[in-house]
């Protein structure tokens, strides 16, 4: 069965893109990021991490569109 197109957009929105290099992806509501008490590493905070949070990468980072970048 074939269907017509839909209608083109008129937003001017940038898309928000799934992926980026070196990304592990956005971080999901109600996760956070947060240093190590010595300020070396961060940990990440969340529902399913334990109370010391999960110890990520050095180097990670939250980029401008909010993608966890680690290296």
């Amino acid at each position: 069965m074939s269907m017509p197109h839909p209608p083109q957009s008129t937003d001017f929105f940038e898309p928000q893109h799934g992926h980026q290099l070196h990304s592990w992806g956005k971080l999901l509501p109600g996760w956070h990021l947060k240093p190590s008490p010595d300020g070396t590493t961060l940990h990440a905070h969340g529902p399913a991490a334990p109370d010391q949070g999960l110890p990520l990468p050095l180097g990670s980072f939250l980029d401008a569109e909010g993608f966890l970048i680690a290296r």
